[in-house]
């Protein structure tokens, strides 16, 4: 089969549906009789089964589910007494198809809304192109058929069809302020540009107020990704796990701090990241490995046994120094920091635009700092607060995000232009086609690409095929 493309863009924001185009190229290495040829478009989850036991063993038990199929079918039909075409032909009464190649276009359309190619340990979504091709037999009197399968990717384009609009929804920028203690202000903002996907980067910027310089260290300032799937299917065999969760986290970066400022100078402490998103992470030794999956969407979630979320979490490491020596700290700092929440971080608060050109940088720094005091709320650390006193503090921030796939940069990128197919060669799976052993394939493609393909062979003619 000659694609135009073997991987299908969706872009669930559209309400357009997504055209998939090509070419069954057939060869025929000697002379034979075709009843019918098919051409499926096919999609299937599968969900995978686990024992009930405290490891995550995988059982061999695999349940498939088919939720996209589209047929594509050249009947031979028997031509009548003024050449058109009468009955479907008997068993043997097919013309018999000549040494050569034979070209058959099809075109499928499929809903933009369909989830893309997935896999994780629970179970995958993939699709396939099928083509079976039906010879009748003399003895047997039945068809024999031969089959091919092209496998096929959908890749999403888009963000959240349904939740990007909602509080809950992964945003490209959003922000969280809140004050620790009456000792200090923060603010975490995180950033990326719209959609974020694998091999993409985003930015972390972190902006710490001092209320009462003295009484506090900055520690350390640590960004992670935390990746959850939920996984549930009807299972009434108790042997089976119904329903499981799997969360794993892995830190993407770590700055350690030698706070040495002078408590006596009021200064903002202002840090600014730009972190890479990579596929594969490898956490002590190379057998370790985090392999980020993509984000699934809601439709997906409704179709699927599992779903897919993501977080990224950012912690600032603080420390309050004890009043009555100001240059050393209470505790030893060997231990882990006790993480606190910030309650305000469902509600994220949007980021204010200003005006760069219409304000000094003073006054734009004094407009910024308004806003993180006048948003800031009191972070909740409980009735324990006293036994935490003088301990490391992790201030944790949390932020949804949506994941995509890293080709989905390809798919929304624009079209190149009609200047640039020579130099660029987006016409090259075209110009080379290869189908088994044979040399010169005589072939022709769709009116819209005959300007690229005007130099092939003429074509056979297959049959009478409707």
């Amino acid at each position: 089969m000659a694609m135009l493309d073997k991987v299908v863009y969706l872009n669930a924001k559209n309400l357009r549906p997504v055209s998939l185009r090509g070419n069954l190229i057939l060869t025929v290495k000697k002379p034979m009789r075709i009843r019918e040829i098919d051409l499926r478009l096919e999609g299937y989850v599968l969900v995978y089964f686990f024992y009930r036991s405290d490891m995550l063993i995988q059982s061999g038990r695999v349940q498939k589910r088919q939720f996209l199929s589209q047929t594509r079918s050249w009947p031979y039909q028997k031509a009548g007494p003024s050449g058109e075409p009468g009955s479907i032909a008997n068993c043997m009464d097919t013309d018999m198809f000549s040494k050569g190649n034979y070209k058959f276009p099809f075109q499928f359309v499929v809903n933009s809304k369909l989830p893309e190619s997935l896999a994780n340990v629970f179970g995958s979504i993939y699709y396939s192109l099928r083509v079976m091709i039906k010879i009748p037999m003399r003895y047997p009197r039945r068809d024999k058929t031969e089959t091919a399968i092209m496998p096929i990717e959908f890749v999403q384009c888009s963000s959240d069809p349904v939740r990007r609009h909602s509080r809950a929804s992964a945003s490209s920028e959003f922000v969280s302020t809140a004050n620790w203690r009456n000792l200090l202000y923060y603010r975490v903002t995180i950033s990326h540009r719209p959609p974020l996907a694998i091999g993409d980067t985003f930015d972390i910027s972190i902006k710490v107020l001092p209320i009462i310089r003295e009484r506090y260290k900055i520690r350390a300032i640590r960004v992670s990704l935390v990746q959850t799937i939920e996984y549930n299917v009807d299972c009434r065999d108790e042997e089976f796990f119904s329903d499981l969760v799997q969360t794993e986290k892995i830190p993407l970066q770590t700055i350690n701090i030698r706070d040495l400022q002078d408590p006596n100078v009021c200064k903002p402490y202002v840090k600014k990241m730009e972190i890479p998103l990579e596929r594969i992470y490898t956490r002590g030794n190379d057998e370790d490995r985090f392999i980020v999956c993509p984000t699934t969407n809601s439709i997906e979630n409704s179709m699927c046994h599992f779903k897919v979320s993501h977080q990224i979490r950012v912690g600032i490491v603080v420390q309050e120094i004890c009043p009555q020596n100001q240059g050393t700290t209470c505790l030893e700092l060997g231990k882990d920091p006790v993480p606190m929440v910030d309650p305000e971080m469902p509600e994220l608060v949007d980021h204010p635009r200003m005006s760069k050109g219409t304000s000094s940088q003073a006054a734009q720094d004094k407009d910024d700092n308004d806003f993180i005091i006048s948003t800031a709320k009191m972070v909740d650390e409980g009735d324990n607060i006293e036994d935490l006193r003088y301990k490391t503090v992790e201030l944790l921030v949390t932020g949804n995000i949506q994941i995509l796939r890293p080709e989905s940069t390809d798919g929304n990128m624009p079209p190149p232009t009609y200047s640039d197919s020579a130099s660029t060669g987006v016409c090259t799976q075209f110009e080379k086609v290869h189908i088994g052993d044979v040399d010169n394939v005589s072939v022709t493609i769709p009116p819209a690409y005959e300007e690229t393909m005007e130099l092939l062979p003429q074509q056979i003619m297959p049959p009478a095929y409707s």
